[in-house]
């Protein structure tokens, strides 16, 4: 049908997938999307006042344990351009929440959650990482709340976290990838297995604030009518980008029918053994398609690995040859140069760079000499969002 004037741009909780381009998904739902000359600018600025932060008095040392912040301070990663595009390029706004999350990060400390600690909270198959998506490699993450075996809202948490950073993980160390699918089973939802508000909302505070732009997609799969006054609930802990990722697929989903057809658009044809849609189930009380025994043997091989790699790094850094991501020049942008060098970030206006020797005033920005931006901006100033040619945005 045509659309009206402005539909386009609606917060809407659910997406026809028919509209759906290959180009559009893959742009928006797979990677995180290059950065601009300004934002590359603005992501300068934000890693100096992180590294600044984490070497003032109040934080100096706290970190030094967390055997991913290197990974996640390297100037190539993508965790700068994340942050501050989840707070449409305010750098005040995307320092407060990065700061935030490495704080969370050394009071959590996620890294130190086992397999055996949560193996309880994963025998029904209730949260799983199902494995990587044959169309694009997407690390697929599974809930199925239906299966809920557990009242220890504390574990729950920890659980959840445990999984969405070997998600994280995945798509921190594969450059082709950056986001991630959420499969929701909601088959067998009922209102007296659904979590609380305050567990709703720690879940979406978890994956919007402490991983913000790493969702893709998330797939509603057969909601219930009753879903709809869980989904109003919870809306209000969405953005509006959450919101516009969301597609709900109801009705029937035998192979070759559209369902079939839109899923395969998504996650490639393997999607039914990734998800566990309409695959049996060993009882009523295990999610469909879940097998513990084969699932915590990858789970436990996965945490034998990572434990190794997190060994190396400890000897490395007793060694003292743990990489310091801090700039030779504090105001240099060189690690994320801009891919045409001679490309310039210019002012709102379009008006020329000044001389490299013109003051340093809030708004004028000026080019070094090896090519990258040196930039003094106003830190409250926001990058207008470019309008998305698709319905996805970020």
């Amino acid at each position: 049908r045509a659309r009206r004037p402005g539909e386009r741009d609606r917060a809407v909780t659910r997406v026809d997938a028919r509209e759906m381009t290959p180009a559009g998904d893959l742009e928006y739902t797979v990677k995180t999307l290059p950065a601009s000359a300004e934002e590359i600018a603005r992501c300068g600025t934000l890693r100096r006042r992180v590294h600044e932060w984490l070497a003032s008095p109040d934080r100096a040392g706290k970190h030094d344990d967390d055997p991913e912040l290197d990974e996640i301070l390297d100037p190539s990663g993508d965790a700068w351009i994340r942050f501050l595009r989840a707070r449409n390029g305010n750098i005040d706004k995307a320092f407060k929440m990065m700061s935030n999350h490495l704080a969370w990060r050394c009071d959590y400390r996620p890294w130190t959650i086992t397999p055996a600690e949560i193996e309880h909270q994963n025998v029904t198959g209730k949260v799983r990482m199902g494995g990587l998506d044959s169309r694009d490699g997407r690390p697929v993450l599974v809930f199925d709340d239906s299966k809920e075996n557990s009242k220890d809202h504390e574990m729950q948490l920890r659980s959840l976290v445990y999984h969405v950073c070997r998600v994280d993980r995945a798509c921190r160390r594969n450059p082709n990838l950056g986001k991630y699918l959420l499969f929701i089973h909601l088959r067998d939802f009922k209102l007296s297995k659904a979590p609380g508000r305050k567990q709703s909302a720690n879940t979406l505070s978890l994956l919007q604030d402490q991983f913000p732009e790493r969702l893709g997609r998330a797939i509603l799969y057969k909601p219930p009518t009753v879903f709809a006054a869980m989904l109003s609930m919870v809306k209000p802990f969405m953005t509006e980008v959450t919101r516009n990722k969301i597609i709900a697929v109801t009705g029937n989903v035998d192979p070759g029918g559209k369902n079939d057809e839109k899923m395969r658009g998504i996650a490639g044809d393997d999607w039914r053994t990734l998800t566990g849609a309409t695959m049996p189930q060993s009882s009523p009380e295990i999610s469909p398609g879940y097998d513990h025994v084969s699932a915590w043997a990858e789970v436990v091989r996965e945490h034998a690995e990572e434990e190794e790699r997190r060994r190396a790094w400890a000897e490395s850094r007793d060694k003292g040859s743990r990489i310091n991501h801090e700039f030779a020049r504090s105001d240099s942008v060189s690690s994320m140069d801009v891919s045409d060098k001679a490309q310039h970030v210019v002012g709102k206006a379009g008006a020329k760079k000044k001389s490299k020797m013109a003051p340093e005033e809030p708004g004028s920005r000026r080019t070094s000499h090896d090519g990258s931006v040196d930039v003094f901006f106003d830190a409250k100033e926001t990058i207008k969002p470019v309008k998305s040619k698709s319905w996805f945005g970020f």
